[in-house]
C-alpha cells in the first residue's frame, strides 16, 4: 500500500512502502521502505548537514576575499595591507593568466563550491555524487594552484599578499571538508540500499 509520509523531520516528502511479513500479527508494526530518498534521514542527518555546513561557510569566506580582491585588481585600487606585498602582488605580472584576474579565478571556484553546497539537498543521488565528485577535483586543482602562487610570491615577486594567503589557506581547508562531505554522502547512499 503505498502513501506519503506525514512526517517531515523523517522522510520529508517522498512516498513510503509500507509492507507487512506474512507472519506479522494484525496490529504489529509493518516494516517501512523509503523509495527514491535522496539523503538518507536517518544517522547521518546531523553529519550531514554540519559537512555542509563547514563547506558552505568556508566557500562563503572565500567570496569574500576573492570578490574583494577581483574588486581591487578591477578598479587599480590600493589593496588595504599591512605591508607593501600585496599591492606588489597585485601589480606583478602573475596576477592574471590569459588576461584574467587570478582573484576573478578564484572568485568563480568560491562560487561553485557556495552553489554545490546550496543545490546538493535537493539533487538526486547522481547529480548530489556527480557534483561532490567536480566539488573535490576543483578543491585539489585549487590547493595546487595555491602552492603554486604562494611560491611565486615567496620566491619570484619576493613580496606576500596576506589576502592572498588567506585565499590559499581558505582552499586548503576547502580539501578536507569536501572530502568529509563527500565520504558522508556516499555513506548515507550506502546505508540506505
Amino acid at each position: 500500500m503505498k502513501k506519503w509520509c506525514r512526517e517531515q523531520d523523517r522522510c520529508g516528502q517522498y512516498p513510503v512502502v509500507t509492507t507487512s511479513h506474512p507472519k506479522d500479527r494484525p496490529g504489529q508494526s509493518q516494516h517501512v521502505i523509503y523509495k527514491d530518498m535522496r539523503i538518507s534521514m536517518q544517522g547521518h542527518k546531523g553529519k550531514l548537514s554540519t559537512a555542509l555546513a563547514v563547506v558552505y561557510l568556508l566557500a562563503l569566506a572565500g567570496v569574500l576575499v576573492a570578490g574583494m580582491l577581483t574588486y581591487w585588481h578591477i578598479v587599480g585600487a590600493d589593496v588595504p595591507c599591512t605591508n607593501q606585498g600585496c599591492d606588489i602582488v597585485a601589480q606583478s605580472p602573475y596576477s592574471r593568466i590569459f588576461g584574467i584576474p587570478v582573484a576573478a579565478l578564484g572568485l568563480g571556484f568560491y562560487a561553485f563550491c557556495t552553489a554545490v553546497t546550496a543545490l546538493l539537498p535537493s539533487l538526486s543521488r547522481k547529480a548530489a555524487m556527480w557534483l561532490l565528485n567536480a566539488l573535490l577535483l576543483f578543491c585539489i586543482i585549487a590547493v595546487m594552484a595555491s602552492i603554486y602562487l604562494t611560491y611565486l610570491e615567496l620566491a619570484v615577486i619576493h613580496a606576500v599578499c596576506q589576502w592572498c594567503m588567506a585565499s590559499a589557506l581558505i582552499s586548503l581547508l576547502l580539501l578536507p571538508a569536501s572530502i568529509v562531505l563527500r565520504r558522508i554522502y556516499h555513506r548515507s547512499i550506502l546505508d540506505e540500499g
